[in-house]
């Protein structure tokens, strides 16, 4: 979707995602549908797809402030960006504050609390989203847990083995602990990634495009944009599992991901409460001020909930550059438990 005098900075971006590998409805879609991201670092500068809503107007928003426990439990632009949320919309107030604080961007009395990051933390949030995909939680911890004690060097730790551990077990190994014969093709790809140029020069096969790096220093600097186009770019990685990995794992806070059910029951939720809304970007469309995509409506869902996508990342826009937040909020509202993802 966009508006006729301007086209989207990530059309480029956009184009290379690649379909990969099969998944359920839900878990990461392979749709041609857009996963909405933005560099963030260049939020500020990045255009509006569509125009400043009237609905949203701050003439006809009674303001409101966040309660101090957000304030006691957030990093200043984490709060900055749900300020920026209940502004837009103070209707929301009611729907964050009875459960509290949400599970990113955390602080304490001393500031931010930090989490120990480097080259293990990314990969081990990487493989343990592929080992899980498609799996129920229960499912997902039994075949970590025979992972660990079939690979690890110490299994009483609970932790995942390294890349070089991964990359290295034959096939035989990791299929002996659950994986499948797919899933095993993802995580040698994505272990791939993690080792030196020298250690891979002799494996031939494709799993994983030969110029991928990924470092600690890749994943703290590197674009929202490019880190999704590049994990995409791997198979087993679709826009489902890569904006969890952004939201949780890097905690960038302007994600979308359209094709979440949770965002699609929330979003119902939402506009259904809302028809001025979904009238005015509707008559933009009508009047041509908007282009409808041509995967803008979806029809792939057997589920009562929005499947209009060019609606969805209409409304969505509106929340630059804190998508991410609006999308905590959706969770909330279709009564959507995220802790899970967090920990994957």
């Amino acid at each position: 979707m966009k508006l006729r005098s301007s086209t989207r900075a990530s059309k480029k971006a956009i184009s290379t995602i690649k379909k990969k590998a099969k998944a359920k409805p839900d878990v990461d879609l392979k749709i041609k549908t857009k996963t909405l991201i933005n560099d963030h670092s260049n939020d500020s500068t990045d255009p509006h797809i569509v125009p400043e809503l009237k609905f949203f107007e701050p003439s006809t928003m009674k303001k409101v402030k966040l309660p101090s426990e957000f304030h006691n439990a957030h990093t200043q632009e984490f709060i900055e960006g749900l300020q920026f949320i209940v502004d837009k919309d103070p209707s929301l107030l009611k729907i964050i504050k009875p459960k509290g604080a949400f599970h990113i961007c955390l602080k304490d009395d001393s500031g931010p609390i930090k989490v120990k990051k480097g080259d293990i933390f990314y990969f081990h949030k990487l493989v343990s989203s592929l080992i899980s995909q498609q799996l129920s939680g229960k499912a997902a911890e039994s075949i970590q847990k025979r992972v660990i004690q079939g690979l690890s060097p110490d299994a009483n730790n609970n932790v995942l083995p390294t890349a070089e551990v991964f990359f290295n077990a034959d096939t035989e190994t990791l299929r002996s602990c659950g994986l499948s014969m797919r899933k095993v093709e993802y995580v040698k790809g994505l272990s791939k990634c993690f080792l030196p140029l020298e250690m891979t020069a002799s494996d031939k096969s494709p799993e994983s495009p030969e110029q991928l790096q990924f470092t600690t220093n890749y994943f703290e600097t590197s674009s929202t944009e490019q880190i999704s186009n590049d994990l995409q770019s791997l198979k087993g990685f679709g826009p489902w599992t890569t904006s969890m990995f952004l939201m949780f794992a890097l905690e960038r806070l302007d994600v979308f991901e359209i094709g979440d059910l949770g965002i699609r029951r929330g979003l119902s939720y939402y506009i259904k409460e809302r028809p001025d809304l979904v009238s005015e970007v509707s008559q933009l469309f009508n009047d041509g001020v908007l282009q409808r995509t041509v995967n803008g409506r979806k029809k792939k869902f057997s589920d009562k909930y929005v499947t209009d996508f060019d609606l969805v990342e209409a409304i969505a826009d509106q929340f630059k550059p804190y998508r991410t937040l609006f999308m905590l909020i959706l969770w909330r509202i279709s009564d959507t438990s995220v802790e899970a993802m967090g920990k994957r």
